[in-house]
């Protein structure tokens, strides 16, 4: 499995990198987008994906920021 989910991050950038197996399933989050993105998007979608794999901790596998100007790394120091 490998997919590349793109969130609303207003004008920056954020998304996921879901990897792994059916069975054993990983999660790889690539930049934050601006403030605010964290409590609008990133969140509610992290609680989402938690949900849907039972509930329980929510294993994230890799962060990480492909630059720091604000509009990448802004909703990770927020996280």
């Amino acid at each position: 499995m490998l997919r590349f989910e793109m969130l609303r991050a207003k004008r920056g950038d954020a998304f996921l990198l879901h990897h792994g197996t059916d069975d054993k399933p990983q999660l790889m989050i690539v930049d934050g987008g601006w403030r605010g993105v964290w409590r609008q998007t990133l969140s509610k979608r992290l609680e989402e994906i938690k949900e849907a794999r039972g509930g329980g901790q929510l294993r994230i596998d890799m962060m990480m920021c492909s630059h720091v100007d604000e509009d990448h790394i802004a909703g990770l120091l927020d996280l």
